[in-house]
């Protein structure tokens, strides 16, 4: 393809001879954000037409989408502007393939799924996304965008964003992650000879008396000078006009007169000269004919005195009634000092964007609010609530400003209020001892005034303390206390019933009370309720089997994520119903929800590890072992530096779980027994006894049956199996039957496996019941049972497709091609199985792998491991052989 001459646009040759040079560098794997940015009013057309035009021209493939007001309140709305383009006919994705795969999502659903999109959709050819009037385009898009550019490392992306400059603490914290490092080209400004004829066409030559009178020439191709000559003779006439520019969408004929301090008459005679100067519409609403003129006439006015503008304009806007936000967006730019009411309406304008769940906006007017006259407790009071609005995006940041509003409390009150706050915030961050510390030292300030706010703090101390092996011992004294008061705020007591079901489900105690409990706590499921305490009921319900009573209570949760709450509740929820979903067997869903909740908790920690992130990461792989992606899994942990020795904090035992798992499906026997036997002292060291919270005694047993140690495998299957009985829920029973049947030989084995799938029927558990057929499937047809082989290991093989548990269901496959097939059956095709011939046919159909998966009611990771089984056992390198074979076994 020929090189095409870089865009025409005076002054900025250069300047896209060097973009050029950014998207070639781009194609050798080098992703680049590129800003077109330019002051208020400012044309960005052209020069961001000129990047796609270049784009197109070297060989990317280009999405663009623009912000605009209809949308913006549209979660991903701009994003999907993007995607139809990107996905129209003839690209590597069909549009109808994509729509498949994103219908129905929740918002917070669809990180991964745009990633999966991009990520194929780069792995084809450079990709461009390019969007206009950034600005004005909705959050979710800004905020997957933001993610997308941390995490393209290695591959040809290239974002370009057009947006109007304005104040970093007003713009969208997206956007401003985005600009913060990106190369930015600049577009003309208002001394362009383009624009300046494009205004002179706009604003029509000037009356032949009015010219004559005024001594005025054509427009000069510099606007400020331009609209400086014509401004020049009419002072009052440029009051006015200052006036209307500052008011913006709040002007009105009488506001913008008053503003001016202009009488009626005067201010009327002052507007028909705007409108005869070419500068103003004819008819109303009240506004500049173009809004590069509103930009000039701003920009005419010196720093001082704008300041000046905005506070009369917020005095006279709060004088008349108007909203908060409203007075409130003029307060920004004002001398908010001066103004007494500035911080009280400031806070007012803030708390209604917490209320709408836009605590990015909450942010720019809190720390303007800082600047404005307070007593030092008003000023503890809007740090608290500045702290908040942070920390819903920002973790780091809102740790930091409630230490400091800690720090000012006035008085026990306002520092309970700040300490509810940042001592969760603090035990996220992994900071048990400081939380603990903050925690009791608020509780005795307030203890003899408030005795629930003191029993709360006590609570959040024992998290604290429970947190780390070191100060475990501290937390059962803590927890004496706890339990033996009872606050008197009805809230407070549920919680205290969400304490008692952890401290007994970690047990493995009293299951009855513990779900009768945990469903009490939960009766009114309010936004936050997904994080402490009260995740700890709902995960009580979980290793019950109550999924139930979890399930309605994290459907509330759900609808009252939506839009609202911070990043981390959001992401609780997701995680919450994730282990849910993986422990009812759907691990493709699963997995989607603990992508997104990790995505969700990578971008408010700011990649820092999390009590939430570790966890999230922790469940993710085992999940992915499941599935065959045992590498990746590995890579997950090894991102994380978490393959070496481990803080002794109480949830990294979910990650040395998780290392076992994969050391076990790598063939590491050894490995995964040490990381499973350290698993297993650090919960014992926690008081944590119960099978259902983490079965790594069944999991041992496996490795040590590996490794021929079948005694001590038998040893912890017993141990395991008598917790389990205890706890009473039939899966962790039948999975602790089914490992000591995997222990025990001959009739024995048979037995103990009959009892397992017995018990894990009655179950949730379908991947459980999956393991417990294979393994009973492999004991009859060790003890030449084959027709009872055959059924148990078809029904594993079944239920491990439509659990998306592709290992499992390849080994269950590989056992039944072994069994000779009953007298008067059909024989299998070749050396496939009879599902991996179904699916071989229906590829050799063209139907793709996800059609195959629709049609057979598998998952598509179930299709992808039974098609590499086929062209294993035929020879072949893929679909493209597989007509011919089929065509020969027809015929032969």
């Amino acid at each position: 393809m020929g090189r095409r001459p870089a865009p025409g646009i005076l002054g900025l040759r250069g300047e896209f001879e060097e973009l050029r040079g950014h998207l070639v560098r781009a194609l050798l794997s080098e992703p680049s954000v590129i800003t077109v940015g330019t002051e208020p009013g400012v044309a960005r057309t052209r020069p961001f037409d000129a990047a796609i035009d270049i784009a197109a021209d070297i060989g990317y493939r280009v999405g663009t989408g623009r912000g605009r007001p209809p949308i913006r309140d549209r979660a991903f709305g701009v994003l999907h502007q993007m995607l139809d383009e990107l996905l129209a006919p003839g690209g590597p994705w069909a549009a109808s393939q994509a729509r498949t795969v994103m219908k129905e999502r929740p918002a917070d659903e669809m990180f991964p799924v745009f990633d999966q999109l991009l990520a194929r959709l780069a792995a084809h050819e450079p990709v461009l996304l390019a969007l206009d009037d950034a600005d004005l385009c909705d959050t979710a898009s800004l905020r997957y965008l933001a993610h997308a550019m941390r995490r393209v490392h290695g591959k040809p992306v290239v974002l370009v964003l057009a947006h109007e400059e304005t104040e970093p603490a007003v713009m969208d914290a997206s956007l401003r992650e985005l600009t913060a490092t990106a190369h930015r080209i600049p577009a003309p400004g208002r001394s362009s000879p383009d624009t300046a004829a494009f205004l002179s066409r706009t604003a029509g030559p000037q009356a032949p008396d009015a010219a004559t009178r005024d001594g005025l020439t054509p427009a000069p191709a510099d606007i400020d000078e331009w609209l400086g000559a014509r401004l020049s003779r009419h002072p009052a006439s440029t009051t006015l006009a200052q006036a209307i520019a500052v008011l913006g969408d709040d002007a009105d004929f009488g506001r913008a007169a008053a503003l001016a301090r202009l009488d009626l008459d005067d201010a009327s005679a002052r507007l028909d000269r705007l409108i005869l100067l070419g500068l103003m519409d004819q008819t109303p609403p009240l506004r500049f004919r173009h809004h590069v003129l509103r930009a000039a006439v701003l920009d005419a006015v010196p720093m001082g005195a704008r300041i000046a503008w905005h506070t009369r304009a917020a005095e006279l806007l709060h004088e008349a009634g108007e909203p908060d936000e409203t007075v409130a967006a003029h307060l920004l730019r004002a001398d908010v000092v001066r103004i007494g009411w500035a911080a009280t309406t400031l806070r007012s304008a803030a708390r209604q964007a917490m209320g709408r769940g836009q605590p990015e906006r909450a942010v720019p007017l809190l720390r303007r609010a800082l600047t404005a006259r307070a007593t030092p407790a008003q000023r503890a009071a809007v740090l608290r609530e500045l702290g908040t609005a942070e920390l819903a995006f920002d973790h780091c940041a809102g740790i930091a400003t409630l230490r400091a509003a800690l720090e000012n409390a006035p008085d026990a009150d306002e520092a309970a209020h700040t300490a509810l706050i940042l001592v969760p915030a603090l035990l996220s961050a992994e900071s048990d001892e400081e939380a603990t510390t903050v925690a009791d030292q608020v509780a005795a300030w307030v203890a003899e005034a408030d005795p629930d706010t003191a029993w709360h703090l006590g609570g959040l101390a024992y998290q604290g303390a429970l947190g780390r092996l070191g100060t475990v011992s501290g937390a059962a004294a803590r927890s004496v206390t706890l339990f033996a008061d009872t606050p008197q705020d009805p809230r407070l007591r549920r919680a205290r019933l969400a304490y008692l079901a952890h401290h007994h489900s970690w047990r493995g105690l009293d299951r009855p009370n513990v779900v009768r409990h945990a469903t009490e706590s939960l009766r009114d499921p309010r936004p936050g309720m997904a994080q402490s305490p009260y995740h700890l009921a709902l995960l009580s319900l979980l290793y019950a089997d109550a999924l139930g009573n979890a399930d309605a209570a994290l459907r509330q949760l759900e609808t009252n994520a939506v839009g609202k709450g911070s990043h981390c509740d959001r992401a609780a929820v997701m995680l919450l119903r994730g282990v849910a979903l993986r422990m009812s067997g759907n691990l493709d869903t699963a997995l989607n929800r603990f992508r997104t909740a990790y995505s969700l908790l990578d971008a408010w920690s700011a990649g820092n590890p999390t009590r939430e992130s570790i966890w999230c990461l922790a469940r993710t792989a085992e999940t992915l072992v499941e599935q065959g992606g045992t590498e990746e899994a590995n890579e997950l942990l090894a991102q994380r530096g978490l393959l070496g020795e481990l803080p002794d904090q109480v949830h990294y035992n979910w990650v040395l779980f998780a290392r076992g798992r994969i050391h076990m499906a790598l063939g590491d026997h050894e490995g995964a027994l040490r990381d499973l036997l350290e698993c297993g002292y650090s919960l014992t060291e926690w008081g944590m006894d119960n099978p259902a919270v983490l079965p790594w005694r069944s999991q041992a047993a496996s490795s040590c049956l590996a490794l021929g140690d079948r005694r001590r495998a038998r040893e912890l299957a017993e141990q395991e199996l008598a917790a389990a009985l205890r706890w009473g829920t039939p899966r962790a029973a039948g999975t602790a039957r089914a490992a000591l049947g995997r222990a025990s030989t001959g009739p024995e084995a048979t037995k103990q496996l009959t009892d397992a799938v017995a018990v894990l029927r009655e179950s949730p558990a379908r991947l459980e019941l999956a393991h417990a057929q294979y393994a009973l499937g492999v004991a009859c047809r060790g003890q030449g049972q084959l027709n009872e082989a055959r059924e148990h290991l078809v029904t594993a093989e079944t239920l491990a497709q439509r659990c998306g548990a592709g290992p499992l269901a390849v080994r269950a496959a590989k056992e039944l091609a072994g069994i000779n097939p009953p007298s008067g059956s059909d024989a299998p095709w070749g050396p496939l199985t009879r599902q991996q011939r179904r699916v071989a046919e229906l590829a050799a159909q063209h139907l793709s792998n996800r059609q195959i998966a629709v049609q057979l009611d598998i998952t598509v990771r179930c299709v992808e491991f039974h098609l590499s089984a086929a062209y294993r056992k035929l020879g072949i390198s893929g679909r493209h052989e597989l007509r011919r074979v089929l065509a020969i076994s027809a015929g032969g």
